[in-house]
């Protein structure tokens, strides 16, 4: 006899790269934040603290958020909250041209 498993969450196949685009963009904007003061002169270390916070913020900005969905519901997780969505009641999805945002009704 085969037990029913629930079938397993899908995320977004694309977030990884996306990830990965955000974190280099934000270590080279902190390379090259502290090479320019290290070259002027002027990195003293709370200026370089100054630029590694400016370069937390940078990454935290152009971070991608989770999307997971599973059956009957759909997860988006970013770094300042979680807000999921039932679709069980989903009636319709429209997709506008002009766009790329998607309206849930």
């Amino acid at each position: 006899m085969q037990r029913n498993r629930p079938p397993s969450s899908a995320g977004d196949r694309h977030r990884r790269g996306s990830a990965r685009f955000a974190t280099t963009c934000a270590l080279l904007f902190c390379a090259m934040s502290l090479l320019v003061g290290w070259d002027a002169g002027s990195l003293t270390l709370p200026r370089a603290l100054l630029w590694i916070t400016l370069s937390a913020v940078v990454l935290t900005i152009l971070l991608p958020p989770r999307v997971t969905a599973g059956p009957g519901w759909l997860t988006v997780t970013s770094p300042w909250r979680e807000h999921t969505v039932c679709t069980d009641a989903l009636v319709a999805a429209r997709h506008q041209d002009d766009t790329n945002n998607c309206h849930l009704s």
